[in-house]
């Protein structure tokens, strides 16, 4: 059992779980030379970021995640990510639990999966697949996705990551990396941290990282910019809105044409607890424009309650039709259809042509 700090963290796991400028003066003065026999004081010199600051092997899978990233190779992500064996203790999982991987698992058992670690909320999941959410914190954003550093335990005043590592982002989730026997590999996200101090992500410095179960040990942020140049925000919304995952937790059929008059849903795999009548009908919300898995305050309209219940594994299929007031959704260019349940939302996206 995990411990309360834990529990509220929204973190639960069994073993692994899983950001040279020189100041210039104005007025394109010189600087004064120094007078003869005084001392020169050597300016700082400061760290090229784009160069590794911790083990060569780690920097160099960091730079491989993000050419993935980048191009969303969906399959090569998959490839270089090894699920772990995560606790689940049954009926009543609550906040912290391994839900919605542990869904219908019997108490006391382990699931391979991925921890989805909201360090800043009571937020955390677990699922089989980290892909979805990964896609889901780049179109959340607005494309712009850049890689700003390693957070890794502090050992001996520096930043030891030859055994584990979390890849900071900017405009995604963070990546969570362990080392096995056939090299690193992805083993969960992360959203948030624990930097109190939030201009250790320019200069470095040290804030908590949570790094085994029940554990929070020192940690040590190394800023670094890679040498993968990030596409243009536009192509990184278009490539992950398109990516191929094999485990879609929504599906459009078609998912891009003319503003639709109806639309056709379909889902699987995502409604853990659809065996509770309570969870059996879900809502289907539209958007103009794209929107996340927590979409504005504002509920839209139209807004659709399913008159079909979600199937005991999980599965739903869905048409709505769209009257000509409805249309009006379609007016930025993409449809966000976001369908509401317990204990998650997903989304996905249609493309006016």
């Amino acid at each position: 059992m995990v411990n309360a700090l834990w529990r509220r963290l929204g973190i639960a796991a069994l073993g692994v779980l899983l950001g040279l400028a020189a100041a210039c003066s104005g007025g394109g003065k010189q600087p004064a030379s120094p007078s003869p026999g005084s001392a020169v004081t050597a300016a700082p010199t400061l760290r090229d970021q784009h160069a590794c600051p911790i083990n060569a092997d780690a920097c160099a899978f960091a730079e491989a995640l993000l050419r993935w990233v980048y191009a969303a190779d969906v399959q090569a992500l998959k490839d270089a990510s090894r699920a772990q064996p995560l606790p689940c203790y049954g009926p009543g999982e609550g906040a912290g639990g391994n839900s919605p991987l542990c869904d219908g698992a019997a108490a006391n058992s382990t699931r391979p999966g991925f921890p989805i670690l909201r360090l800043n909320s009571d937020g955390g999941t677990a699922v089989a697949d980290f892909r979805a959410d990964l896609r889901e914190s780049i179109l959340n954003g607005t494309g712009n996705v850049a890689a700003t550093g390693f957070h890794c335990p502090e050992r001996a005043g520096r930043a030891d990551c030859e055994s584990v590592f979390v890849l900071f982002l900017s405009g995604a989730a963070n990546l969570r990396v362990d080392r096995f026997d056939g090299g690193y590999a992805v083993t969960a996200l992360q959203f948030g941290d624990f930097a109190e101090d939030r201009t250790v992500f320019d200069r470095g410095g040290t804030f908590p990282m949570p790094l085994y179960a029940n554990a929070v040990v020192p940690g040590r942020f190394e800023p670094w910019s890679a040498a993968t140049e990030p596409p243009p925000p536009a192509a990184m919304v278009e490539r992950w809105l398109n990516a191929p995952l094999d485990v879609p937790r929504l599906l459009l059929v078609p998912n891009e044409g003319p503003c639709p008059t109806s639309l056709a849903i379909s889902g699987s795999g995502f409604f853990g607890h659809a065996n509770d009548p309570k969870d059996a009908r879900f809502v289907i919300e539209l958007y103009a424009g794209q929107v996340g898995t927590v979409p504005p305050v504002v509920r839209p309209r139209p807004s659709f309650t399913a008159t079909k219940p979600v199937g005991a594994d999980g599965t739903f299929k869905e048409v709505i039709t769209l009257s000509a007031a409805d249309r009006y959704v379609c007016a930025q260019g993409v449809i966000s259809v976001v369908v509401g349940g317990r204990p998650d939302r997903a989304v996905a996206y249609y493309q006016v042509k």
